[in-house]
């Protein structure tokens, strides 16, 4: 088992200038928005993040409430935080067609193990960012490009999504 502290030295932060007032939080993310699109929805992942953070001595996160507003544009979901403030969770629900959905997707246990990983793993490394979950209706390419779609529209510079599929004729397209 790896600790938060040992995969940010494998990846060289240890090796960044100590940190000062003025770029201690920028070190830790802090002002940056970390988007996670995964597909399902993981219930718990907000408060699995908070127990991991406890676990390994990282602060917590405020969970922000998923608040669904249909006829708000895309950008103006997810806030720019100010760096210097502390960790933020918050998860959008993508449907089918790509629009915000007002409800949660079914779950599935398999990818609620990888939308935890991928959550706390990116706090880990970025322990003071806002990290935003895309939740895509299903696993299906269509569904998983159409919230690709939606997170593009978010103003995150950071996007993180760690699935796959085979390589297929049509793939340049998208």
């Amino acid at each position: 088992v790896y600790t938060p502290a040992q995969i940010r030295q494998a990846y060289g932060f240890a090796a960044l200038p100590d940190g000062t007032l003025a770029n201690k939080s920028v070190y830790q993310g802090a002002g940056q928005i970390i988007v996670i699109l995964d597909a399902f929805h993981h219930a718990t992942a907000g408060v699995d993040l908070n127990t991991f953070s406890a676990k390994f001595g990282l602060p917590a996160c405020t969970l922000l409430p998923t608040v669904y507003q249909p006829k708000v544009a895309i950008s103006a979901l997810v806030s720019k935080p100010a760096a210097g403030n502390g960790c933020t969770f918050q998860t959008l629900y993508v449907n089918s067609a790509g629009a915000q959905a007002a409800n949660p997707p079914a779950v599935n246990a398999a990818w609620a193990v990888e939308i935890a990983l991928d959550v706390q793993w990116a706090h880990a490394m970025a322990p003071k960012a806002k990290i935003v979950l895309v939740e895509a209706a299903s696993a299906s390419g269509d569904d998983l490009m159409n919230a690709m779609l939606f997170a593009s529209k978010l103003g995150a510079r950071t996007v993180s999504m760690s699935f796959g599929a085979p390589e297929f004729s049509s793939a340049p397209t998208f």
